[in-house]
């Protein structure tokens, strides 16, 4: 059957000489590949872009067709911005490690879709916008961090994900790391998604929370595009 679906792309490999193997992530079907004639207009997917599809879909079978397909809407701004395409590669990368499903799952597909429009379209520097993006994104993961943070829960356990008064490990966050952490949660719960994170801290707590996702997430590896982006924000 023919299926129309909105989508944003995550990855394609060479399938034959002419085509590709492609993966979306679908408001419709959750994770599904198709096969693609490559093409220049191929070349202009870059990671997350949105788009809608028209695939020749067959439940049972693992590869599918498409039909056609649109970038609605265009992104503008990623492409030519250095820190935005190196964020967006790097939670592209996120995204496509964490996950793990192929059911139908709007609620996810438009936490996706509407970050990554409003990420392109904002012309304010958003330094912070992956850490906000990756702690939403737990939400959805079924590991949302509790924001208990006070004078005595001011140390972050990254096993239990909650703020402890002792952990009797290292997996935590600690110090004024573990206080801008709690201020991030609150931001994110409040949609305020302030750039109040210095370097030196946006660069641990993406550390944090990439060893985070590997806890809580079987088959989460560190993204290999992190060390490029940390480059990139120096």
């Amino acid at each position: 059957m023919l299926l129309k679906t909105k989508a944003v792309f995550f990855k394609q490999v060479k399938f034959s000489d002419t085509k590709r193997m492609v993966t979306f992530y679908t408001e419709e079907i959750g994770t599904v590949s198709v096969v693609m004639r490559y093409d220049k207009k191929l070349k202009n997917f870059i990671p997350l872009s949105p788009v809608e599809l028209v695939i020749d879909y067959h439940e049972n079978k693992p590869v599918h067709y498409i039909k056609e397909y649109t970038f609605q809407p265009p992104l503008y701004n990623i492409s030519g911005n250095p820190l935005k395409a190196s964020v967006v590669i790097f939670l592209n990368e996120v995204l496509y490690n964490a996950i793990k499903e192929h059911e139908k799952n709007k609620a996810l597909f438009n936490f996706i879709h509407e970050n990554i429009i409003a990420f392109d379209r904002t012309a304010m520097p958003q330094f912070d916008f992956h850490i906000y993006f990756m702690i939403g994104l737990t939400r959805f993961l079924g590991c949302y961090p509790e924001n208990n943070f006070n004078v005595k829960n001011c140390i972050f356990d990254l096993r239990e994900g909650k703020f402890v008064i002792h952990a009797d490990h290292q997996d935590t966050i600690t110090g004024n790391e573990a206080e801008i952490f709690s201020i991030c949660i609150a931001n994110e719960q409040t949609k305020r998604y302030q750039s109040i994170v210095k370097r030196v801290f946006r660069i641990a707590l993406l550390h944090h929370l990439c060893f985070y996702y590997r806890i809580h997430l079987e088959g989460f590896h560190m993204p290999n595009s992190l060390r490029v982006l940390e480059e990139v924000m120096q």
